[in-house]
This record gives C-alpha cells, sequence and structure tokens, in this order.
C-alpha cells in the first residue's frame, strides 16, 4: 500500500501547486499592489486643436512629435485619445493632442 498513499501524496502536491500558480496569476492579472490600491496610468498633458482646411493626423503629429520619437505612435495617440475609427478628420473638429 505505500505506493498508493505515495501517488495520493504526488496528486495532493499536483493540486496545491497548481492551485498556487493560479492564485499568484489572478493576483498579477488583476494589478494588485502591495497596498491594494489599483495601478494607475500618468497623467498626460494635453490640448486642444481646432482642424483647418488642409490638415492631416499625420501633419498635426509632426508638429508635436519630440525629435527621436515615432510619429506613427503620436498619429495613433491622436486617435486613441479622440476615439477616431480611422485617419479622416474634418475643418472645425476640436481635437485633443497629447503634449507630453
Amino acid at each position: 500500500m505505500p505506493t498508493t498513499v505515495s501517488h495520493r501524496m504526488r496528486g495532493i502536491a499536483l493540486l496545491l501547486a497548481v492551485g498556487v500558480a493560479f492564485a499568484l496569476l489572478l493576483v498579477t492579472a488583476t494589478g494588485a499592489t502591495a497596498t491594494g490600491d489599483p495601478i494607475e496610468a500618468p497623467a498626460v498633458a494635453t490640448v486642444e486643436y481646432e482642424v483647418e482646411a488642409g490638415d492631416t493626423l499625420w501633419a498635426i503629429a509632426e508638429t508635436i512629435t519630440a525629435p527621436g520619437d515615432d510619429i506613427r505612435r503620436v498619429v495613433f495617440d491622436i486617435q486613441q485619445a479622440n476615439d477616431l475609427p480611422d485617419s479622416v478628420i474634418l475643418p472645425g473638429q476640436v481635437l485633443i493632442l497629447p503634449t507630453g
């Protein structure tokens, strides 16, 4: 009978290991901190810009992109900040532009 006990102990140890791994994964996935406070994204400074005739997202992004930064990322950030499904913008439209 020692083999049966040994198999049971291995099974219990395996279940405990899986349970601990799952608990760690759950805590990590929820973004919990040691204090229990949620992790907040840093605030990004913004300005409003009124679109003029002939403006494009690319041209607007060029004016606020820091040297060495990827302009494609800035275009994407503008689209995200303004809930734009694509790159179409219209004269008179007010856009929120990240300035940080």
